[in-house]
């Protein structure tokens, strides 16, 4: 390796070189200066993420590899330092280091490297500023609950909390008499959570929870009990707070159970 120092201008310019064989990128000490690697293109690129320059001065648009030599450090961490070296330019992002890289990754079977790769070009594209408020938040949502598809499992914490949730709020209203049985559960009028009848499930706070909130279940609670704001034959403002409370756990649920079938299926998973 040699060394290379340019802090006015270009340390090296390999823009839109063609390289048959191996890029081995191993200077004695880091570069100073400006590496222009846009459009490059090599068969195994070998390199030591350690050279490459600070502040900015790495440019790696449409940079093609086929592959990362087997010396080269391939982990999520160490690649996303490397990613995270290019420049920043304000309203501009390219998507194309962050697919390539995690393409090449998933190729050599880093399945769990390639999917940390993905999940941050989501995250950087939302931090670059070119979204509009309405893309920002829905990128958001899906990076917080379920990782942009790769990581489905992050929204299952976010169910069982909100499930846990509501059988404490649906436990209040139990203990508090705003909760009673529905007309169509027994068939002879409404009674109160406390009691339970022949014919009609006893209520139950974290079933009823769940029932609730996810919509392919149905375990004879949401349809057969329901707050009500009436108690002792006076509607009152405590009571409208559980029947508010159920539609945003049934709002709530639909939303979640939705996005986790989504990143089950893959549909939002971008390449």
């Amino acid at each position: 390796g040699g060394v290379f120092k340019n802090s006015k201008g270009y340390a090296i310019d390999l823009q839109e070189a063609k390289i048959s064989a191996t890029l081995a990128w191993n200077p004695k000490t880091p570069l100073i200066g400006l590496v222009d690697l846009r459009f490059t293109k090599c068969a195994v690129l070998h390199d030591n993420l350690e050279c490459y320059p600070d502040g900015g001065n790495l440019l790696l648009d449409g940079f093609h590899y086929d592959a990362l030599s087997p010396t080269s450090d391939k982990s999520s961490e160490g690649r996303l330092a490397w990613l995270g070296k290019q420049r920043r330019t304000p309203g501009e992002f390219s998507r194309q280091p962050y697919e390539h890289l995690a393409r090449v990754l998933r190729a050599e079977g880093r399945s769990s490297d390639a999917r940390a790769i993905s999940i941050a070009l989501q995250d950087e594209l939302r931090r670059s500023g070119i979204l509009s408020n309405r893309a920002w938040l829905v990128n958001w949502l899906l990076g917080v609950t379920i990782g942009h598809g790769w990581a489905t499992w992050r929204v299952v914490p976010w169910i069982v909390a909100w499930i846990a949730v509501g059988a404490f709020v649906f436990w209040l209203a139990s203990e508090h008499g705003y909760m009673e049985a529905t007309k169509t559960g027994t068939g002879d009028g409404t009674f109160n959570s406390a009691a339970c009848r022949r014919g009609h499930s006893c209520f139950q706070p974290i079933l009823y929870a769940i029932d609730a909130f996810v919509p392919i279940f149905d375990m004879k609670q949401w349809h057969g009990w329901q707050p009500t704001p009436v108690k002792d034959g006076v509607v009152r403002w405590g009571g409208w707070f559980y029947v508010l409370y159920l539609w945003l756990h049934v709002a709530l649920g639909w939303v979640l159970t939705t996005l986790a079938v989504l990143g089950l299926t893959g549909i939002v998973k971008k390449e």
